[in-house]
């Protein structure tokens, strides 16, 4: 079985050529990085969270949601390692 949780699913490599919805107006940036200017495969490793049913965001540690920023660079089958977790605590 995985280590993923329920509510986050890995998507096809090639998922990466849809976007987030272009602002009406503005620019939006992360980490000083503006988004539109970004090539798609970068685009998908900085943003990539996909939900197919809605969830209830109370339920979400911040533990969960750094974890996320992990899996872009798992393969499709692995899970957060050691290194993955130390990595998630020192960040937090």
């Amino acid at each position: 079985m995985f280590d993923w949780p329920k509510w986050l699913r890995k998507i096809d490599p090639d998922a990466y050529n849809s976007r987030a919805a272009k602002p009406i107006t503005g620019q939006t940036f992360i980490t000083d990085v503006n988004l539109k200017k970004l090539p798609a495969h970068k685009y998908a490793k900085l943003l990539s969270l996909v939900l197919t049913d809605k969830i209830d965001a109370a339920s979400l540690t911040v533990h969960d949601i750094v974890s996320i920023g992990r899996y872009p660079y798992l393969n499709y089958f692995a899970k957060l390692n050691k290194a993955d977790k130390d990595l998630i605590i020192e960040i937090i």
